[in-house]
């Protein structure tokens, strides 16, 4: 019973090195970030046939399901060989999201025919484009890209001051919209008459 249970743990120690390996290897990086661009362009197609009111071509749908499985296999993969450490990550939260948004928008599609019902519903839209959220993930992996990296993790830490500045600039508009109306608006009057 022992030997048995020693030689379970190396094997899932075997597992879990070879998950790492896996998910770390620069090859298989680049890849899965041609998936995320190849995902990127079927949910363009699929919006803009959508916007179009043209029939989704159904190839593109089937690749961005196969696109959302393989960003599940990878999710599990690296929560295989972190554990628990993988749920401390934002960019491991992100996905996790991303990938359940997908999930819903399939499970969505499945049961809710398209019409009246499924065309009222813009959460089905939102998910489509929580799944582009999935192109940050290529300046993790992507080496050459380190300059807009940079330039995403300043425009993060600057965030809350951008928030403040578009309220503030959001009050201004406003002010000055009153006082076109106020203002301006009697005087269009008078002179139209």
């Amino acid at each position: 019973s022992g030997e048995f249970s020693s030689d379970l743990r190396q094997q899932r120690w075997r597992w879990r090195r070879w998950a790492k390996r896996l998910t770390t290897n620069p090859y298989v990086q680049q890849c899965m970030a041609l998936v995320v661009l190849f995902d990127a362009y079927c949910n363009c197609s699929d919006i803009d046939a959508r916007a179009q009111g043209d029939q989704v071509n159904p190839t593109l749908h089937v690749a961005a399901g196969l696109c959302l499985v393989l960003y599940a296999i990878e999710l599990g993969l690296i929560l295989f060989w972190q554990g628990s450490v993988a749920l401390k990550d934002w960019i491991f939260l992100l996905d996790v999201g991303v990938i359940l948004c997908g999930f819903t928008e399939i499970v969505m599609d499945f049961f809710i025919p398209e019409g009246e019902l499924a065309a009222r519903i813009g959460i089905l839209r939102l998910l489509r484009l929580a799944r582009v959220i999935r192109l940050l993930q290529l300046l993790r992996k992507t080496r050459a890209l380190r300059e807009l990296q940079k330039l995403v993790t300043m425009m993060s830490t600057c965030l809350k001051a951008l928030a403040w500045s578009f309220i503030f600039c959001f009050v201004v508009m406003t002010i000055w919209a009153m006082l076109m109306v106020e203002i301006i608006f009697p005087l269009i009057q008078e002179m139209h008459r």
